[in-house]
């Protein structure tokens, strides 16, 4: 037993590293996410702001539960509702059962 504690005591920076690295790998997703929306939200800014309207992170009801949407732009040409994905591949989207439920294609 001493012995093994002796060997992971020496080691503890492997194991720190093995640890950081599975972190890193649980939490990839929402990071990744992140720094999409935060990206188009940046581009977004750059409209001009005389003939447009921009509203990030809305929530909406939607029967007994929420629903999210990333960017809505408002402008003299339209509405435009933005969902960010930074995925590689595609993306579809497809009504079922009153809602639109998106999907992923890897490439």
């Amino acid at each position: 037993m001493e012995n093994w504690l002796k060997m992971f005591a020496s080691t503890w920076y492997v194991w720190l590293l093995i640890f950081l690295f599975w972190l890193v790998g649980l939490f990839l997703p929402k990071i990744r996410g992140f720094f999409g929306e935060k990206s188009v939200a940046f581009f977004l800014s750059r409209l001009d702001p005389a003939k447009s309207k921009v509203l990030h992170n809305v929530m909406l009801p939607a029967g007994s539960k929420t629903t999210q949407i990333d960017h809505i732009v408002v402008s003299n040409y339209g509405i435009f509702v933005i969902e960010t994905k930074n995925y590689g591949g595609w993306i579809t989207l497809y009504f079922h059962r009153g809602f639109y439920h998106q999907g992923r294609l890897k490439s």
